[in-house]
């Protein structure tokens, strides 16, 4: 695939920012050729390309739920009873049906003024640095006294069986899991998955709310959760029912949402030896003990390099940010002296969408 074009931000030093300008293609990693077959466009084009429903006027509706399923049924994205069954217990929990009623009355209510601010969405592999970039973006702007709003992951809930993923996944790359344990591997990634994709949907809702005062910050956007996912189906540990119902909950998901703008932030990292070192610097409890699968992280860099060319091929608000010179958990005034530069020039890429509004 030919390289589209795209803004790119280097934290290089400056006699290094022209080559980072000139990149003829992301960074794809070598990998192991056994990987499971997967048609990539397919594959983001079945989330990316999801028609929408048209949710204005929801919140006057009697019983918000029926209509939702209404519309999903019309647009084919329920298709029979088996599906319903699927997605429904996932739709009409109490405040899920709340954040998606709330989401699109304010969508609705500032629309024609074009009052919503939009939503900066950080893209990157595994220890990239997603939230520590995301930490001197919201620092930043502090600075330059904006009202900002920040999304991190937190995963107490899922703590448990997070846990018992990673014992399970080293067993499997270690070659000693039993076949029982490599079916419970399915059972607890699907949780896993399913669980960091609801979040994940749950948080672009509630930052949709919020982008009607001021810049939203995401560090895990919902295209993200698919990319993680994608990496499993490779590895070939993920059965055909199990990809296709997870499609089908996460095309929901990105159906569901209020088209809002957003400028997405790929996080480049160009070494898998680069992710290692920031994952085991940072000491996460659940990362210690975990024996690092540089394939599975390669494999991970390479998905997001393909999701970032699909998204500009998809004509998305992108910019990529050449992380690789600088790790932005580190030095604490140079991380929000790059971090004001970035914001510079999102806001001179991106002009049109902040106009009237900074």
């Amino acid at each position: 695939m030919a390289r589209p074009e795209w803004a790119i931000f280097s934290t290089a030093p400056d006699e290094l920012s022209q080559q980072a300008k000139i990149l003829e293609l992301l960074p794809y990693p070598e990998l192991r050729p056994d990987l499971q077959e997967v048609d990539l466009q397919s594959y983001w084009e079945n989330f990316l390309d999801a028609p929408h429903v048209d949710l204005r006027g929801i919140a006057k509706k009697e019983s918000p739920l029926d209509e939702i399923m209404l519309q999903l049924e019309e647009l084919n994205l329920i298709e029979n009873e088996e599906d319903r069954a699927l997605i429904e217990p996932i739709i009409s929990k109490p405040e899920r049906l709340k954040k998606i009623v709330l989401a699109w009355q304010v969508f609705e209510e500032t629309e024609e003024e074009e009052e919503l601010y939009p939503l900066i969405s950080i893209l990157g592999a595994l220890g990239s640095g997603k939230s520590a970039l995301l930490r001197s973006l919201k620092d930043a702007l502090s600075e330059e006294n904006l009202t900002s709003f920040s999304y991190e992951e937190d995963i107490e809930e899922i703590e448990p069986t997070l846990k018992e993923y990673y014992r399970l996944k080293d067993l499997i790359v270690s070659g000693q899991a039993s076949e029982e344990e490599r079916f419970q591997y399915e059972e607890v990634l699907f949780e896993v998955q399913t669980w960091f994709a609801e979040n994940r949907f749950d948080t672009q809702l509630d930052a949709t709310v919020k982008s009607e005062l001021g810049i939203v910050l995401i560090d895990a956007p919902l295209p993200l959760d698919a990319a993680y996912f994608l990496a499993q189906v490779q590895e070939g540990n993920v059965s055909d029912e199990k990809l296709a119902e997870y499609q089908k909950i996460v095309r929901v998901f990105f159906s569901l949402l209020p088209p809002v703008k957003t400028i997405y932030l790929y996080n480049a990292v160009y070494s898998v030896e680069t992710l290692v070192d920031r994952i085991i610097k940072r000491s996460r409890e659940m990362e210690v003990d975990i024996d690092l699968d540089p394939q599975y992280l390669a494999i991970l860099l390479d998905n997001n390099c393909r999701l970032t060319e699909i998204l500009v091929e998809k004509e998305k608000d992108l910019m990529i940010v050449n992380s690789e010179e600088f790790d932005f958990s580190e030095d604490n005034e140079k991380r929000v002296e790059l971090a004001k530069k970035l914001l510079d020039e999102i806001f001179e890429e991106f002009s049109s969408l902040f106009e009237d509004l900074l």
